[in-house]
C-alpha cells in the first residue's frame, strides 16, 4: 500500500532527524542492498528529468536510494544535492507553513551530510589531495549559504559562519554567488556590534580581490563575478563611514572626477566628499580638483551672478549704487520697473529710484516724479510720503530767506501728516519728525507783517512746488 506523499516526508523527517546527530556516510556497496539501490537511484533520477518531472514520485525512490547509501556509490553525490532540489521544489509549492519549516530543516540537514560525506571521503574524487576535498566543501558550503540567505531565511549567525567558510576554503575559487549575501550579512552583523571593523574591512578586501581575479581569469563567468562583485560592494554603502579612511574614498571618487574633469558639479561633488570623508586638503590629490575647482567656481559664480542680474536688474542696481554710480544704478532701476509686472515690487523699484534721485543726484522734480507713480501703486503705502517729507525739508534749508525756508518746511509737515494719515505703522516715526521740525515753522510776526494769517493756503517755491496751509512755531 503506497502512503501519501506529505506522510512519507514527515516520516522521513522524524527518522532523519534522529540519524543526523550522528551520520555516517555510507555507500550501496558496504551492504546487501546494493541492487535495490541502483534500481531506485534509476528511477528518481529519470523521474526528474524534464519538464513533466514527478517530483512526488522522485521523492518516493529517493529517499530508498538515500535510506540505502547518503553517498551512492562513492563517486558522487546526488542523493544529497537531488535531494536538496526535491525539498526546494516541495518547499516552492506549499502554502502550510509547517511544512516548509520541516522542509527547510531537511534541506539544511542535506548540505550538513553533504560537506560530511566529503570530510570523510567517502565520496572518492579523482586524483584529489586534501586540499581539493578542502575547495569541494568550500564548493557544497557557499551553496548551502547561498540557500540559507535567499530560500531558507535562516539566522544570520550561522548562514554568517557557513558563508565564511566557503569564502576561507576557496578563495578566489569561490562560487560569485557568495558574495552578495556575505556582504549583507557581514554589514548587518556589524550594525548590531557582532562583526569588527577589522572584519570587515577584510572581507570587502577579500571581496573585491576575489571578483577582480575572476573577472580577469574567468572567461565563463567573469561577467557574474563582476555584477556580484559591485552588488557586493554597494552592501558596504551604509557602513562606508565608520569603517574605511580617506584612500578608499579617493579610490571611489578620483575615477568619477578623471571620466569628467573639467565637470564643476563633478569636482564640487568629490572635492566636498572626499574633505567630508577625512581627506586632508594638503594629500595632493584632493589639492590638485580643490585648486581647480576653485578656479572654475570664481568663473562659475561670475556667470552665474551676471546672469542673475541680467535677469534682476534690481539687484545690479544695489550693486551699482554701493559702488557709487548713481547714475547707472537709477537706470538699472528704470529696466526693473518697466519689466515688474508685481504693482508692489514695482512701487519698491520706485521708492529705491526717488531715493537715489532726491538725495544723491539732487534732482528733488526727478524723484517727485518717482514718488508720484510709487504712491499711485500703493496708495496704503506711508513710505513715500516720509522721503518727499525728508527731500522737502532736506531742500527748504537752501530756499533763501526764513519765511520761505519755513514754507518749505510746512510742507516737509504735510507730507509726514499725509504719510502717518495712510499709513498707521508710520505714525511714531512721521509725529517724532513734525515734532522736530515745529522750531523751525515760519513765525507769525513776519507773516502778519506779509499780510498772511493761520489757516491761509500759500505757495511753496523753491522747487518744493507745494501748497500749504499756514500755520507758525
Amino acid at each position: 500500500m503506497k502512503l501519501p506523499i506529505s506522510i512519507l516526508v514527515t516520516l522521513f523527517a522524524l527518522s532523519s532527524s534522529i540519524l543526523s546527530a550522528q551520520f555516517v556516510c555510507t555507500t550501496w556497496n558496504e551492504g546487501d542492498r546494493k541492487g535495490e539501490g541502483e534500481d531506485a537511484h534509476s528511477i528518481y533520477r529519470q523521474a526528474m528529468r524534464g519538464a513533466s518531472a514527478d517530483f512526488d514520485l522522485a521523492f518516493e525512490h529517493w529517499k530508498i536510494a538515500y535510506d540505502i547509501a547518503p553517498a551512492a556509490d562513492g563517486k558522487r553525490d546526488f542523493h544529497l544535492t537531488d535531494g536538496i532540489e526535491i525539498y526546494k521544489h516541495f518547499l516552492a509549492n506549499t502554502d502550510d507553513e509547517e511544512k516548509k519549516k520541516e522542509y527547510k530543516a531537511q534541506i539544511l540537514k542535506l548540505y550538513e551530510e553533504c560537506i560530511a560525506c566529503y570530510e570523510q571521503k567517502v565520496i572518492q574524487l579523482n586524483d584529489c589531495d586534501d586540499e581539493c576535498y578542502d575547495q569541494k566543501i568550500g564548493y557544497v558550503a557557499g551553496r548551502m549559504g547561498y540557500d540559507m540567505f535567499y530560500t531558507l531565511n535562516s539566522p544570520y549567525g550561522k548562514n554568517y559562519d557557513i558563508l565564511k567558510r566557503a569564502l576561507e576554503t576557496n578563495d578566489v575559487g569561490a562560487e560569485y554567488i557568495v558574495l552578495e549575501p556575505i556582504a549583507h550579512i557581514a554589514v548587518h552583523q556589524f550594525k548590531k556590534e557582532k562583526e569588527t571593523k577589522e572584519n570587515l574591512l577584510k572581507l570587502y578586501s577579500d571581496i573585491e580581490r576575489i571578483g577582480d581575479y575572476n573577472i580577469e581569469n574567468d572567461p565563463d563567468y567573469g561577467e557574474y563575478y563582476d555584477s556580484s562583485k559591485k552588488r557586493a560592494m554597494n552592501a558596504f554603502k551604509p557602513v562606508e563611514e565608520q569603517i574605511f579612511d580617506c584612500e578608499y574614498f579617493k579610490k571611489k571618487w578620483l575615477p568619477v572626477y578623471e571620466n569628467d574633469p573639467t565637470n564643476f558639479e563633478v569636482m564640487k561633488q568629490v572635492v566636498v566628499t572626499l574633505k567630508r570623508r577625512g581627506c586632508d586638503s594638503s594629500d595632493p590629490d584632493l589639492a590638485k580638483i580643490e585648486g581647480e575647482y576653485q578656479k572654475l567656481a570664481a568663473s562659475y559664480n561670475a556667470e552665474i551672478q551676471a546672469e542673475y542680474e541680467r535677469n534682476n536688474p534690481h539687484v545690479k542696481a544695489k550693486k551699482l549704487y554701493d559702488a557709487g554710480d548713481f547714475s547707472g544704478a537709477v537706470a538699472k532701476y528704470d529696466e526693473a520697473i518697466a519689466k515688474e509686472t508685481d504693482p508692489l515690487k514695482k512701487a519698491k523699484y520706485l521708492f529705491s529710484k526717488a531715493s537715489i534721485e532726491g538725495r544723491k543726484l539732487k534732482s528733488l522734480s526727478a524723484a517727485k516724479g518717482s514718488l508720484k507713480q510709487a504712491i499711485e501703486l500703493r496708495p496704503d503705502w506711508g513710505r513715500p510720503y516720509m522721503l518727499l517729507g525728508d527731500l522737502y525739508a532736506i531742500k527748504s534749508r537752501s530756499c533763501g530767506d526764513a519765511w520761505n525756508r519755513g514754507l518749505g518746511v510746512l510742507a516737509a509737515i504735510k507730507q509726514y501728516s499725509r504719510a502717518k494719515s495712510v499709513d498707521s505703522s508710520l505714525s511714531s516715526e512721521a509725529s517724532s519728525r513734525i515734532a522736530k521740525y515745529q522750531s523751525s515753522k515760519p513765525d507769525s510776526e513776519e507773516a502778519f507783517m506779509k499780510g498772511n494769517k493761520p489757516g491761509q493756503s500759500v505757495s511753496v517755491g523753491c522747487g518744493i512746488g507745494e501748497t500749504v496751509t499756514l500755520s507758525f512755531r
